[in-house]
Parts: C-alpha cells; sequence; structure tokens
C-alpha cells in the first residue's frame, strides 16, 4: 500500500459524514448524485457559472458529471500539487500538469489536470469547458480561452450563480456538527504549523489506513495530530481526541488563532531582537518561522485578506513591519498609503494635520507623517508616484505641486553645508560615503534623501548635486 500526506483539501472532504457513499467499491463508477449535485447541475445546465459549494458537499463530483457531458476538449484547474493528485483519482485518463510532470504533457489529450501556476504551459490551446477549483482567487496568467468557464469555491460571497451553504449541507445532513467542529480544529492545528489528519464514522477503512500510515510515519512537521469523530472506542482509532471541548474553548475566548500567532511573533521579536526562523534549534522559534514563511507566500501571492496584512504593516515591531513591506514590494505599500490618504481627504475634506495629537499615533498623524516622508525625502518620490499622488484629489495635488521646485522645501544654509561636505568627501575620498562605515554615515544617508526627493527639489540644487562625481549614476 502506497501512503502519501493527505492535503487540506483532501481531509476537508473526508469530514463530510457520507464521504465515504460518494465513490462505490468499482473505480469510476458512482453512486446517486446527492440532492444538492443534482441542484447544482440544474443550476449549470440554466447557465449558472458561479457555483459555490461548502466544503465536503461533492464539488469534485458535480465536475466530473460536467466534464462527462462535455463533447471537447477539458481543463481542471486546482490551486496546489496536493489537489492535482487528488483529481487526478477522480480523473484517471486526463493529462497532469504541474511540477514533475511538465516535461511530459500529452498535448493531444481529450482531458487536463493543471495546477495554476502550471496552466500557461497550455494558453495556446482552446477548450470546450474549463473548471476552476478555488474560483474565488483572480485568473492566472496564461489560462487558456474556454467556449465554456465554470468557477467553484466555497467562498464566492456575493457573486455565486449557485450556492450551497456549510448551514444547508448541515440541515441536509450532508455534514453533522461534530464534522464541522473537527474539521475547524484541524484547521486551526493546521494554522500553528502543524501536520494534522481527520477521520470520521464512515471514513472507508482503506482510507483510515492511509491516514493512520501518514499519521504514524516520519515527521512531516514538528508534531502530527489526528482528529476523529464518531470513531471513539473503535479498534481502528489510535487516538481519541475530543475535538469539540478544544474548540468550545477557542470559541468561548473568542480568540483568532491566526492573530494569537501574530502576538507570538512580536513576542518573539520583542525578547530576542529578531524574527524568528524556521532553520532554529529552539522548537518554539521553528514553529513561528514556518508560520511567519507562510504568511510571506500568501502576502507575495496577494491572497492574505487585506485586513490581515493591514494588521501585520500597524505591528508594534519594526521588523515585522519591514519583512512585510519586503514582501509586498516598495511601490504596494505606497499604493497603499495613496488610497488611505485619498479616502480621508474625501470623507474629511482636508490634509491630515500633523500636529492634532491625542497622546496616540493616529491614523490622521500617520497620514501626516507620510506626507512629511514625501518632503523630506524619506520616502522615494519617483515619477510614477508624484504622477499618482497628484492625481489623488486636488488637495494632494496642491500641497505636492507647492513643493516641487520650492527652496522652502529645504533649509537652505543646512542643504549647502551637507553638499559642501559630500563634494569635499568625493574629491578627497575618490568615491562616495560608505554607511557602513561610521564616519561616513551622516553623509551616506544625507545624499540618500537627496536621492528620494530628487524631484521636489529646485534645479539648481538638482544640478549642485549632479556636478558632484559619481553621484549621478547613484
Amino acid at each position: 500500500m502506497s501512503h502519501h500526506a493527505l492535503g487540506k483539501r483532501k481531509l476537508q472532504n473526508l469530514s463530510a459524514a457520507r464521504a465515504a457513499a460518494e465513490v462505490s467499491a468499482e473505480p469510476g463508477t458512482f453512486l446517486e448524485l446527492r440532492t444538492c449535485q443534482k441542484a447544482c447541475l440544474k443550476a449549470c445546465a440554466q447557465g449558472a457559472r458561479m457555483l459555490e459549494l461548502a466544503c465536503g458537499t461533492g464539488k469534485t463530483r458535480i465536475i466530473h458529471e460536467l466534464a462527462a457531458s462535455t463533447s471537447g476538449r477539458v481543463l481542471v484547474t486546482v490551486p496546489s500539487r496536493v489537489l492535482l493528485e487528488q483529481f487526478a483519482e477522480e480523473f484517471p485518463t486526463y493529462c497532469k500538469v504541474g511540477m514533475g510532470y511538465n516535461n511530459k504533457i500529452d498535448y493531444s489529450a481529450d482531458g487536463f489536470i493543471s495546477v495554476t501556476d502550471s496552466v500557461h504551459r497550455l494558453e495556446n490551446m482552446s477548450f470546450e469547458a474549463i473548471f476552476i477549483d478555488e474560483g474565488h482567487h483572480p485568473d492566472p496568467p496564461g489560462l487558456p480561452q474556454a467556449t465554456e468557464l465554470y468557477r467553484f469555491s466555497a467562498t464566492l460571497q456575493d457573486k455565486a450563480d449557485f450556492r450551497y451553504t456549510m448551514g444547508q449541507a448541515i440541515a441536509d445532513g450532508i455534514l453533522c456538527d461534530y464534522d464541522l467542529t473537527a474539521k475547524r480544529f484541524q484547521e486551526y492545528v493546521e494554522s500553528l504549523g502543524l501536520a494534522a489528519w481527520h477521520m470520521n464514522g464512515k471514513t472507508p477503512l482503506h482510507v483510515r489506513r492511509q491516514l493512520l500510515a501518514s499519521f504514524t510515519g516520519p515527521l512531516q512537521k514538528p508534531v502530527h495530530v489526528l482528529v476523529t469523530v464518531q470513531v471513539l472506542g473503535e479498534e481502528s482509532a489510535p487516538v481519541q481526541v475530543d475535538a469539540a471541548k478544544v474548540l468550545a474553548n477557542l470559541e468561548e475566548q473568542k480568540e483568532d488563532p491566526w492573530e494569537i500567532r501574530v502576538q507570538a511573533v512580536e513576542s518573539f521579536v520583542s525578547e530576542h531582537g529578531i524574527l524568528p526562523v524556521e532553520k532554529s534549534s529552539m522548537m518554539h522559534e521553528k514553529w513561528l518561522g514556518v508560520w511567519l514563511r507562510n504568511v510571506g507566500v500568501r502576502v507575495r501571492k496577494r491572497i492574505l485578506p487585506a485586513h490581515r496584512v493591514q494588521r501585520l504593516m500597524n505591528s508594534t515591531m519594526h521588523l515585522l513591519r519591514a519583512r512585510v513591506w519586503d514582501w509586498l514590494g516598495e511601490d504596494v505599500v505606497f499604493q497603499l498609503r495613496c488610497n488611505m490618504l485619498k479616502d480621508f481627504v474625501h470623507q474629511h475634506g482636508a490634509l491630515p494635520n500633523l500636529l492634532k495629537s491625542s497622546g496616540e499615533t493616529t491614523a490622521e498623524q500617520k497620514l501626516a507623517t507620510f506626507l512629511v516622508s514625501l518632503k523630506k525625502g524619506s520616502c522615494h518620490v519617483t515619477k510614477s508616484r508624484l504622477k499618482l499622488l497628484k492625481e489623488l484629489h486636488p488637495l494632494v495635488s496642491k500641497l505636492v505641486e507647492s513643493w516641487q521646485g520650492s527652496p522652502k522645501i529645504v533649509i537652505m544654509s543646512t542643504w549647502q553645508q551637507r553638499a559642501s561636505a559630500l563634494k569635499s568627501f568625493v574629491q578627497q575620498a575618490g568615491r562616495l560615503p560608505n554607511f557602513k562605515l561610521e564616519t561616513e554615515k551622516q553623509i551616506y544617508w544625507w545624499l540618500c534623501a537627496q536621492k528620494y526627493r530628487f524631484l521636489m527639489l529646485p534645479r539648481t540644487l538638482q544640478d549642485q548635486l549632479l556636478d558632484i562625481p559619481a553621484v549621478k549614476e547613484f
């Protein structure tokens, strides 16, 4: 028997109380469709293409039915390699596209299953139907053309043409409260960077054996957790987990596991002065490092919810804020600040005032500080950024234009002293100052500030800087 780690989606599907009845013992032979699946297929026949179904209610079966009724070429896209392998079990004749398979793509196949990141390899092909799993995400680059495009997700919100919620699934007996509780507990465990599996009383015996083999096998994460429902006391249940009680405690505390982890990272930084790393010999730091890396991946892919990105950017720890800025990239952070500034001016009809102080750092003060950073050179003002600022609001445009090229943007006597010191240094050393040398730091950072606000400086000061050797290349 081959044993492999089961991904989160597959474990979620296993949590359905009727998951065992979805496929019979004969491969490819399906039992009768559920009522919700029939309703979804009927909606598709009437034109529904944005389909929201709760996890564990049988989206894979619906895709299988739709694909089987399609006469032309079919593509199924999934967001991960784990889901690729899961779907491949239900579509054994389809060509797999993704890491490990991209060098042996059969472009003559009638059906394809592709990981989202590799779907561009099929962009020159055309399809009769494309089925996108986790369809609430933006379309991947290079998505091929298709006559029909179906999007499946558990979280389409107000965009759905057809919806079958978790509440409906529980009411219809498709899912049960115990499974829902266990699944949420499993998700919480996984959010901590641990490996988690789930089984219920109707999980097929061969699937249980695979789960147990993975659970008892070599460590994939620092800790393995098995969540069981309706198998307590059975011989096949090696671990008894009271998931409902654990989750009930979490609900009573009303604590967000993600927020708890952020606070743990902040506490670590406060105590050690560094961000946690996953290669640490300390288990606690290792867990936090793994979690932080996973958060970084989600930030870079723009799939972490905006309110959580904002929470990280507002962290009390400078190191964490700086790391988020690195993940986002400077232009993204600048765009966020501009959007906040635009909203503020539209709402209040005035620019933020740095002098308004209530003893705490308010949103208005942060925006005012952002404006000051543009003037003083703490924030890089490029041509594109300058254009963006002028288009935000007439008040912002007027302020920026009053700064641009105005001698009042600098304290002239101080500026001339620093420029003279820089020129003398370059003439004597034959190079620009180095920020790594203590005696040269001050003049180096002053030069950086002039670079960042170069477009704001009067033309005479710009020319004066450019006359210093090597500054133009800097």
